[in-house]
């Protein structure tokens, strides 16, 4: 039982990051720009929802997982998991953030005046920070997975803070970056 959990999980994390990395990069695309058509707009609710939908029902069966795992584990590591967890949390809620917010309000901003105008550049830096912060969050979930998934996380010694406050760190960096080469490139 607990087999077809992990492989769900597998599948869900694997579904998630490449549809959140292929919709952050038609986002950029369509930034560059100016306008969202409409087969783009199609293709990003597209995106968006199969990577909420793989963060939601990869959080679930990681959550089935371990609660397997943990009946029978001697030397389960609460940290790991518990950052794992709480990763995967945050990749659910931007994911829903870009889905409910951003998109919808690109899209309304491109109703008004026809295109994405000069006005529209303060609301890109949140949601350029929102995509980073996704990209950032799967790719934490796939090597916290590898870890998992290897049994390499017996011979690492990472504990919950190390991995939170890299993440943590990772994430702001990546996203003042993507903002500053925004700015410099669109």
């Amino acid at each position: 039982m607990d087999l077809l959990f992990i492989s769900l999980e597998q599948v869900c994390i694997a579904i998630g990051a490449g549809s959140a990395f292929i919709f952050t990069s038609f986002f950029i695309l369509s930034l560059k720009n100016h306008i969202i058509k409409p087969h783009e707009y199609v293709m990003l609710k597209s995106l968006s929802l199969f990577s909420l939908v793989s963060a939601f029902l990869g959080l679930i069966c990681f959550i089935i997982n371990t609660s397997f795992y943990l009946e029978s584990a001697v030397d389960f590591k609460i940290g790991l998991v518990s950052a794992k967890l709480i990763i995967f949390s945050l990749a659910f809620l931007s994911e829903m953030t870009l889905r409910k917010i951003h998109l919808p309000t690109l899209m309304r901003h491109q109703k008004a005046y026809f295109h994405l105008s000069n006005t529209m550049l303060f609301h890109q830096d949140p949601l350029v920070a929102t995509a980073t912060f996704s990209l950032v969050s799967w790719v934490f979930i796939i090597f916290l997975s590898a870890l998992d998934f290897r049994g390499i996380s017996s011979h690492i010694s990472l504990n919950f803070v190390e991995v939170i406050v890299s993440y943590i760190i990772i994430s702001y960096t990546l996203s003042k970056l993507a903002i500053y080469f925004k700015e410099k490139t669109l």
